[in-house]
Order: C-alpha cells, then sequence, then structure tokens
C-alpha cells in the first residue's frame, strides 16, 4: 500500500517535469522532479562555466552522491557518459544513473568526499614515498584496466583525480572523461591533440 505523498511524487516523476529546489545562501535551481524524489539535494559543492555539482543523499538508502548538472547540448558530455555507462572499476568513478530533461543532464555519480588530490598535496606540502607510491599503485591499476577496454583518458592532472573520502587510505579515482577516447580496435592510432596545456607531454606538443 503506497502512502499518499508516494504516490504523489511518483505521480509528479512520471510527468517528467522539471522542480525547482532552493539551497540556503544560492539561487533557486532547477532540477529534474524525477532526481528530487529520489534524492534530497543537500549542497551545492562546485561550479564551472558549463555545469554546477551538487550533493544529494538517497531517500530510502541514505547514501550520499554527487550530481553533475550540465546542458544536454554539451558537446563532451556524450562522449563521457558512453565511457563512464561501460567502465567499472574500484580506482574509476563510478556512474549511478542519469536524468535527462528538454535542456539539461543530471547525472548522478560516485561520491568522492576526499576531494582533488592536486588539494591533498598542497595541504600537506608533499607526499612521502610511500604516500607516493600508494597513490601511483592505484592511478596505474585504473589505467591498465582503462588501456584493457581500449579507452584513453587524455587529460590526466592531479585535478582529474579525486579521494573517495578524507582517510589516508581513501581509494584514487580516475574522474572527468570529457576529452577521453574509446578506440574501436587496439591498432587504432589517435592524432587529435588535447588535454590540458600545463599538463601535456613535451613530446605531445612538439
Amino acid at each position: 500500500m503506497q502512502s499518499g505523498n508516494q504516490a504523489e511524487c511518483q505521480k509528479e516523476a512520471a510527468s517528467h517535469r522539471t522542480a525547482e529546489c532552493s539551497i540556503k545562501d544560492r539561487p533557486a535551481l532547477r532540477l529534474d522532479s524525477r532526481l528530487v524524489c529520489k534524492y534530497e539535494v543537500l549542497a551545492v559543492i562546485g561550479k564551472g562555466s558549463f555545469s554546477q555539482v551538487l550533493r544529494v543523499q538517497h531517500r530510502l538508502t541514505h547514501k550520499y552522491y554527487a550530481v553533475k548538472l550540465v546542458s544536454s547540448d554539451c558537446g563532451t558530455v556524450n562522449n563521457e557518459l558512453s565511457i563512464l555507462s561501460r567502465v567499472q572499476h574500484p580506482f574509476v568513478i563510478r556512474l549511478e544513473e542519469v536524468f535527462k530533461s528538454s535542456s539539461r543532464l543530471f547525472i548522478v555519480m560516485e561520491m568522492a568526499s576526499g576531494g582533488e588530490m592536486y588539494d591533498r598535496v598542497v595541504a600537506k606540502g608533499r607526499y612521502s614515498e610511500a604516500e607516493a607510491r600508494q597513490a601511483l599503485r592505484m592511478l596505474l591499476n585504473g589505467l591498465a584496466y582503462l588501456h584493457s577496454i581500449r579507452v584513453t583518458h587524455r587529460d590526466l592532472k592531479p585535478e582529474n583525480l579525486l579521494y573517495s573520502d578524507t582517510t589516508p587510505d581513501a581509494r584514487l579515482l580516475i574522474t572527468d572523461f570529457g576529452l577521453a577516447y574509446q578506440a574501436e580496435t587496439s591498432q587504432e592510432k589517435m592524432t587529435e591533440t588535447c588535454g590540458t596545456p600545463e599538463y601535456i607531454a613535451p613530446e605531445i606538443s612538439i
């Protein structure tokens, strides 16, 4: 037997309307009603030129997730979703589900509450040999998996490596597959130069 609130929520979700959700100290956000019926929106945790990132909590399991809001006509988002939908590895960010409205995509992903590797290194001043070894082991493990399924990231940098939580033993997660490339065969070659200039290998930029 469904409660009145549950039935009303499901009816609203089925209509695919867009709801408004106000977060303290932030302007109202236009969110898909299917998203807000399933997740409680807690905070805006990131904002870029073309996207916003929210912290949400699943209403039934109470697990935390990150939701990336991006325009549905963003050039790289479909490529990113195509790749994320087929990867599953402990050192690669996990895609949970996607909600699509007429103009926006709401991408629900694993919550990486430990922040960027870049920020952790800056806060510590430097990594010890043991810490660097542990980070490199996780990074190479994730990359080996991606390469085994013919995915090349093409924009690896400390800002695109997130820690799963704030503990010293947190998992390092490879994120941001907007520039990644999925090869059809193992013999396929890439000729396009892309990535963040400060992190591009010299032999690529020449």
